[in-house]
């Protein structure tokens, strides 16, 4: 059978590149069972599906670029850094602004906050030294740097507490220091690295150093060791308890996780013996004006005392009360002290908390900031998010050069076409306008640039509109493929679809828009890597172009598939199109099809051809179309994973069908959101899923 291009003779040579697709992500063990990967395909007899092997998997979810570093909650304002600039979110509007050198933020690198609420002042650690930022009037004033003979060369680890007489507590890994606006920096008696901070109510303030905790009043500074019953190896967090005490969460001297609460007497310190929240689990306490919570890693719970002399039978599995290991003979207390998990969903990830006056909130990493009070119960609080990695995007390419080296192409209708480098961690932004990128054969990458194509002269049929420029990446640098440039009429292109055959060409389908603001598909074009070509394939009345072996395919082309060499699979508004060289077969309702509106299509390694469409998924086994009930749903894209695994994206989640069954992915085991636009498959057998808040990743 002649393959596809032989009008085309300098196509015949093959390139010397390949790929398989890509594919894009809260660590999340399941226990769903699924295989990832993508296999080669094979030309089909007739075939029918296999059931196949099961592994479990991972799921992280991202919405943002870089994970949440350091919140502050005020009255009227949540501050939010993840490492570079400062966030300043309006509670009442939700509105971000970002705070930047242009508003007086001094340095880049944001490494700690802490609100004064006497004065309604935020105090930042930066890479440019310490600020004080008046909220009240969006003003910074910087304060002068510490003096050389100090030895504090960075504050990257600094924690922060405001002192009762407007100055600043700062916590360093050489001690404790004080600061005040017009006076400068000063030392303390605390000369070992400071974990936590905290000044009372009374005046007092607390420290979590490495040496245990320490107390710091108009006396001075105070070890809380072994005559308090405070004898901690390691001090973590410390909030408010009551006009009295503060509650302390540290490691006792045997190693176990314990809180205790805390007055000038001493300290009593509890364990969870029934292990409610689980082994070294807990991962921070914070305070508003009347309660105080401690966080779990899954886990919102209320510590307080309870002064009924037992446990309700209701209370049972609610209520964990904790067991005194230590306490100072002159500390003790009118109740029970009990841990009370609370309905509250908590995110994964949970590193940062922060409180106003009535507002609990939650950084989660990745996911950004979450809001919750008690009054909201099992309700999903507000969340705070940038959301850069999806900005309206519903076409998603990945191409990954090792586990933890990948590049995140998404597009959208608009002019959002961005490029993130994912390092294992976070994400960063490239600076090129994007369109599209795909994994090689030998480690190379392949993305699509925009170009204006001006000094490019060997395709000049569309000399006006946008166009792309082909660049591939080898030993970490990206190189244009010289002369190579694929053009449109239309002033903005988005690609939506970019696969490479097995014979080593990259096929695109892409639209543009058009001089009235009218989206307007455009075809394929067909690359040859190795020669430097583009040949673009659409409908046409035109009988030149049929005669130049310009072939008349759907210009809408919404997917993009191989059977072989020799066979080609597209997916569009008209259906299922078979191309053999020149013989083009268009799959319609007339011939088994329950929708023609297709949204994507790919073929397994038995052979199978999967279309999605509203009306469910349909398999062509070479003779028929059938339709499997468990996949009748409405599917927005489909990909393949390892061992032939059908991955779903659909309104409800994601699914995986594994030729008998199909079994999902939603909101409740680590999505985002149930409703997924795109999905694609990497080199290493992961699953990347796009939805409107963000990026999955799904892993063996």
């Amino acid at each position: 059978m002649a393959p596809l291009h032989h009008k085309a003779p300098f196509w015949n040579r093959r390139a010397w590149w390949g790929s398989s697709p890509a594919g894009f992500g809260l660590l999340i063990r399941l226990g769903l069972y699924v295989g990832l990967g993508l296999p080669a395909c094979s030309k089909p007899d007739v075939v029918e599906p296999k059931p196949k092997a099961r592994v479990r998997v991972q799921v992280q979810a991202f919405t943002e670029a870089r994970p949440v570093k350091a919140i502050s909650a005020t009255p009227n304002y949540l501050f939010v850094t993840n490492g570079v600039g400062l966030d300043r979110w309006d509670l009442s509007s939700n509105e971000r602004l970002s705070l930047t050198h242009e508003h007086g933020l001094p340095g880049t690198n944001v490494f700690a906050m802490a609100h004064d609420a006497r004065r309604d002042q935020l105090w930042v650690a930066t890479d440019g030294g310490l600020s004080r930022y008046e909220v009240g009037t969006s003003t910074f004033s910087e304060l002068p740097p510490p003096p050389e003979i100090l030895g504090i060369s960075s504050l990257a680890d600094v924690v922060l507490a405001p002192a009762r007489d407007g100055g600043l507590w700062v916590g360093t890994n050489a001690g404790l220091f004080y600061v005040q606006p017009g006076s400068g920096w000063s030392t303390t008696e605390v000369e070992s690295k400071v974990n936590a901070l905290y000044q009372d109510e009374l005046g007092a303030l607390w420290i979590g150093a490495s040496s245990g905790l320490l107390r710091v009043d108009e006396g001075g500074a105070r070890a809380m060791g072994t005559t308090h019953s405070c004898e901690f190896s390691k001090v973590s967090s410390i909030a408010r308890f009551d006009e009295q005490h503060v509650v302390v969460l540290a490691n006792a001297a045997s190693g176990a996780q314990v809180l205790a609460l805390a007055s000038a007497a001493g300290c009593a310190s509890y364990e969870d013996r029934g292990k409610s929240a689980g082994t070294d689990r807990l991962m921070g306490v914070a305070s508003d004006a009347v309660n105080t919570f401690v966080v779990a890693s899954d886990r919102l719970y209320q510590l307080r005392l309870r002064n009924t002399p037992k446990r309700a039978p209701m209370e049972a599995s609610a209520q964990a009360r904790l067991r005194q290991v230590a306490k100072a003979s002159n500390v003790s207390f009118s109740g029970t002290l009990v841990l009370e998990a609370l309905s509250a969903r908590l995110p994964q990830g949970v590193t940062t908390v922060s409180t106003n006056e009535t507002t609990l909130f939650l950084a989660a990493g990745r996911l950004g900031t979450m809001e919750w009070s008690l009054s909201q119960g099992d309700r999903g609080g507000r969340w705070f998010r940038r959301g850069e990695l999806s900005d309206g995007a519903d076409v998603l390419t990945v191409a990954c050069q090792s586990l933890d080296s990948c590049f995140v192409s998404t597009a959208a209708p608009s002019e959002a076409n961005a490029l993130w480098k994912w390092d294992g961690e976070s994400f960063s932004k490239t600076p090129d306008r994007v369109f599209g990128v795909l994994a090689l054969q030998g480690g190379r990458i392949l993305s699509l640039v925009e170009s204006d194509g001006s000094k490019d002269t060997r395709d000049a049929r569309e000399a006006s509109g946008a166009a792309m420029s082909v660049r591939v990446i080898e030993d970490g640098i990206w190189k244009s493929v010289s002369g190579l440039v694929i053009r449109t009429p239309g002033e903005h292109v988005r690609v939506k679809t970019l696969r490479q055959a097995p014979d080593g060409q990259v096929w695109i389908s892409f639209d543009y828009i058009d001089k009235d603001g009218e989206k307007t598909p455009y075809g394929v074009a067909v690359l040859d890597l190795s020669l430097g070509y583009v040949v673009y394939h659409r409908a046409s009345f035109d009988e030149e172009s049929t005669r130049k072996g310009i072939l008349p395919l759907p210009v809408d082309i919404t997917g993009i598939g191989f059977v072989g060499e020799d066979e080609v699979w597209l997916a569009s508004s008209q259906g299922a199109t078979r191309v053999v060289g020149e013989d083009i077969k268009t799959h319609t309702e007339a011939d088994g099809l329950r929708s023609e509106l297709l949204y994507g299509v790919v073929c397994s390694s038995e052979g199978m051809i999967y279309t999605a469409s509203s009306r469910g998924v349909g398999e062509w086994n070479g003779e028929r179309w059938t339709f499997p009930p468990a996949m009748r749903t409405s599917i927005n894209d489909l990909a393949l994973g390892r061992g032939g695994q059908l991955w779903l994206a659909t309104d409800k989640g994601l699914a995986v069908y594994d030729g008998a069954k199909v079994r999902r992915l939603d909101s409740r085991r680590g999505l985002l959101e149930n409703r997924i636009i795109d999905v694609e498959t990497d080199r290493y057998g992961r699953v990347w899923a796009l939805s409107a808040q963000g990026l999955v990743l799904v892993s063996p």
